[in-house]
């Protein structure tokens, strides 16, 4: 039997942070009592985090600009289920579906409308966000809008957002949502998706799953329809356009990865790749293409690079070399064995039988894990990766890290308090987004024993990324079954509408629910969590967390 908390040696949901000294995010004094005990879940915007406590409370701390000062909403914080962020504001929902925002304007975070307020007041299942806007799903299938920019504002197809909507899948600054009839609705950026008109006869039925580029200039969306076809829109220049790989996407394709500016997809009958978008970031797979034929079984994309696995335990890479297309250094270790491969925004990590942790890809930002191989050849219990670094929790709690943005030197300084008894990890860089301007700190929930006269020790560190693989993973909304309601949707954004941020300003928070790919990564620990099952079958099954 667990001990209770009052008579184990271990203090249950202790948080210990670290990370680039000067980060907001790394800096928890302010908040360093509540921190010490009870913390079940940490979520992350670009600059700072929010721990969701055992009792529903929730605890912010980081830059007040990018959401880590709730001080306006904390007596609204109780009863919390899940957390969601942009890449500077947060959402909290309750267990009966109130939803609080709090963060900085130009992600969605201020100056709500009331119509806004009305809609967040109850019933919110859960929520999509964009780099600057939301998208709250309610129970009974309806959608509504906040935030800036042309995502944030869906009146022009709010009529058709009133019900059975089960799904929503953020671009970088656009949305697209599919309801239970199959229908697709899209709305934002026409830059990023946004503007659908060359597909709108296809969005109307038959649609199955979405999945979206990302990148600060522009995006792109691909659906999968029911018999395997695949059709896309959006920017050009990132994978709007497919017309040259339209035959092979006329029917049987499985699952679909998208890179900042590319997609690759799997087709059904032979296990081949096609592939389309900017030629340098996976678009072009020319060097590859007699090996990528048959037999992949997955494929993992980070920011510019793709890598996939077959079926005889193989990888194969492409993609721009820095990020990992080229594993030429590698290659001895990739020929079989591999159960399942990782990525951060520019390196992947392979699990392979009998070696342990592989990594590759860009300098100084977890390829090279040589300083700590000793410690990664077995029982590494979770890999979570960071902006800049990875970070191995071992299944005695134990954490190892590598890279520049784990941050070593802070990392040490609490190094005794990471040898047994850590969680999870969860840090500031979102998966799926662009990593410019990203914080670096790192958050562990930790049952690291403690003295009971001595106080927890928090350090003005960095932080990490919890993320999956996909870079490109579309949110499961989930509301059951959807029933029609009969109030016409409002649009909720604020009736003035900031202007975008500029090119290259930072991203977001994690992605939240299954691929259209399937995928052997163990979910992440510090994910939001939605309070009904999905109600959107996938292409292909989600393996089983270990």
């Amino acid at each position: 039997p667990a001990m209770s908390p009052t008579s184990s040696p271990f203090t249950p949901g202790r948080v210990l942070v670290w990370g680039r000294p000067g980060d907001s995010a790394a800096d928890a004094v302010t908040v360093l009592d509540t921190l010490s005990e009870g913390v079940k879940q940490v979520f992350a915007s670009h600059r700072a985090f929010v721990a969701l406590k055992v009792d529903g409370t929730a605890i912010a701390w980081g830059d007040a600009e990018w959401g880590g000062n709730a001080s306006t909403v904390l007596s609204q914080l109780a009863n919390i289920e899940g957390v969601y962020a942009t890449d500077g504001a947060f959402a909290a929902v309750s267990a009966t579906g109130e939803t609080t925002v709090w963060g900085g304007t130009m992600y969605g975070g201020k100056d709500l409308s009331q119509d806004a307020l009305n809609f967040l007041s109850s019933n919110v299942s859960t929520i999509a966000t964009t780099s600057q806007s939301f998208a709250a799903l309610t129970t009974e299938g309806k959608v509504g809008c906040w935030g800036a920019g042309l995502a944030g504002n869906a009146s022009t197809v709010s009529s058709v957002l009133d019900s059975d909507v089960i799904k929503i899948v953020p671009s970088r600054r656009a949305f697209a949502a599919i309801k239970s009839t199959g229908e697709a609705v899209v709305w934002g950026d026409p830059d990023h998706g946004g503007n659908h008109i060359t597909v709108a006869a296809q969005l109307q039925s038959n649609i199955q799953d979405i999945v979206a580029s990302k990148d600060t200039d522009g995006s792109a969306f691909a659906a999968i329809r029911e018999n395997g076809s695949v059709f896309t829109w959006g920017h050009h220049n990132y994978g709007g356009d497919s017309s040259a790989v339209i035959d092979a996407l006329s029917s049987g394709v499985r699952c679909i990865r998208a890179t900042r500016s590319a997609f690759a997809a799997i087709l059904m009958s032979t296990g081949g790749v096609v592939a389309w978008g900017r030629n340098n970031d996976g678009a072009d797979i020319s060097s590859v293409q007699d090996i990528l034929s048959e037999n992949v079984t997955e494929i993992t994309s980070n920011e510019r690079a793709f890598a996939a696995l077959k079926s005889d335990g193989s990888v194969v890479t492409w993609g721009k070399k820095q990020w990992g297309g080229d594993s030429n250094s590698v290659n001895h270790l990739l020929t079989s064995g591999v159960s399942r491969v990782d990525s951060n925004a520019g390196t992947f990590a392979a699990w392979k039988a009998g070696e342990g942790i592989v990594a590759w890809g860009k300098n100084n930002e977890g390829s090279d894990a040589a300083t700590v191989s000793a410690d990664l050849t077995a029982d590494v219990a979770t890999l979570i990766p960071c902006v800049k670094g990875w970070v191995a929790i071992k299944t005695s709690g134990r954490v190892v890290a590598w890279g520049s943005g784990t941050h070593s030197d802070t990392m040490n300084t609490i190094s005794a308090q990471l040898q047994s008894g850590v969680q999870s990890i969860a840090c500031t860089y979102r998966a799926g987004e662009p990593s410019e301007g990203v914080d670096e700190a790192i958050a562990a929930i930790s049952l690291t024993a403690v003295s009971p006269t001595s106080q927890p020790l928090m350090l003005p560190t960095t932080y990490i990324p919890t993320f999956s693989p996909s870079t490109s993973r579309p949110f499961t909304l989930s509301p059951g079954t959807p029933s029609p309601v009969s109030n016409a949707p409002v649009t909720l954004g604020p009736s003035t509408v900031p202007t975008e941020t500029p090119t290259g300003s930072p991203s977001m928070l994690p992605t939240i629910g299954p691929t259209s790919c399937p995928t052997s990564a163990k979910p992440s620990t510090s994910s939001p969590i939605t309070r009904s099952p999905s109600a959107v079958p996938s292409r292909c099954p989600t393996m089983s967390p270990v």
